[in-house]
């Protein structure tokens, strides 16, 4: 069987949540985990990974930025190791 990813994307305010969805053993339901949310706070986007449940935290190492795109390509690098785990 061929296991199935999709990202998704959630916006709600100033705030964009990228989620990571996978098939779970019933049919037709997806389970959600979510990686990281963009914030627009002060017109730049600020970074949060995921620490806990309902919990997020500040990005330090990536600054702020006007540019959204640079911001998403830092997460896809992930050079720390905070977005994409094994």
């Amino acid at each position: 069987m061929r296991v199935s990813v999709r990202l998704r994307h959630e916006i709600v305010g100033n705030q964009l949540t990228l989620a990571e969805e996978r098939p779970t053993a019933k049919r037709n339901e997806w389970d959600r985990v979510d990686i990281v949310q963009f914030r627009l706070e002060s017109q730049k986007w600020k970074v949060y990974a995921k620490i806990e449940d309902n919990k997020w935290s500040f990005v330090e190492v990536i600054s702020p930025s006007e540019d959204f795109e640079q911001q998403l390509e830092w997460v896809e690098m992930d050079q720390e190791g905070l977005f994409w785990k094994s």
